[in-house]
């Protein structure tokens, strides 16, 4: 659900740093449908990766439409819990 609670976010699920503006993908590969883009610099909450570890499946928090999308693993640098 796009709709977390602060506690889950802020707790649970890990935050990444966008290293280069990327954009993020319907499923995790380039050939796949754009649906938003991430700036570099923007902070993102890590959801998943994929089997092979180069692509994360990531929340873009925004006031208005937060979106998920897959971005590729090297435009990201998670932090340490």
């Amino acid at each position: 659900s796009l709709y977390r609670t602060n506690d889950a976010l802020n707790n649970s699920v890990p935050v990444g740093d966008v290293l280069t503006s990327a954009n993020l993908r319907l499923f995790d590969g380039a050939g796949f449908s754009r649906v938003g883009a991430a700036s570099s610099g923007q902070e993102v909450f890590v959801i998943s990766e994929n089997a092979t570890k180069d692509w994360f499946y990531v929340r873009v928090d925004r006031s208005r439409n937060p979106f998920e999308g897959w971005v590729t693993a090297d435009a990201i640098s998670v932090r340490d819990p």
